[in-house]
């Protein structure tokens, strides 16, 4: 029933495009996907802990590929991918436990100017549909958007998706 009432408010809005005898053709995101990052912004999806990493964001990140550890970035470093540009000044990234990836990468608690956050997912959700690469592993392009908390980042990552939607839609 849950699925039915998400289908009649996105009908409702007229989001949903459909084919003859009703039949589902697909969905307006754009609008689906702003409306997910204002209802549920990043804070909603699960515990988050923000660290200050012992040397630079580089070096955590070259260490987090090589070490195996279950992870998904998101955010500015997950967006960074996407678009080329690796310049990261926070990484952001989903774990399924938190202690221990504190303790394996000697990260510090931070009041203020954290470069690393952490968050302990609702659920594994998050991992569904992440893409490794280079030992990194990023949540789905529709997650990363909807984590971004800056406006302007947030309206070039749906640039970047419409413009490239047949690499992350299925």
């Amino acid at each position: 029933s849950y699925v039915s009432r998400v289908l009649a408010f996105v009908d409702d809005a007229g989001w949903l495009e459909r084919r003859q005898h009703g039949r589902l053709a697909g969905v307006d995101w754009q609008p689906l996907l702003r409306l997910w990052a204002r209802d549920a912004p990043l804070g909603a999806r699960g515990e988050l802990c923000h660290f200050h990493c012992p040397r630079t964001v580089a070096d955590f990140l070259a260490r987090l590929a090589r070490s195996g550890f279950l992870h998904a970035l998101t955010g500015d470093a997950a967006h960074g991918m996407l678009v080329g540009d690796p310049a990261v000044k926070t990484a952001t990234l989903y774990v399924d436990d938190l202690p221990a990836a504190v303790a394996q990468f000697g990260l510090h608690p931070a009041r203020s100017g954290a470069e690393v956050v952490l968050i302990r997912g609702a659920d594994r959700g998050v991992f569904h549909r992440s893409r490794e690469r280079e030992g990194l592993r990023y949540v789905s392009p529709s997650l990363m958007a909807a984590d971004l908390a800056e406006p302007k980042a947030f309206a070039a990552a749906l640039h970047w998706m419409a413009a490239h939607a047949a690499q992350w839609r299925t």
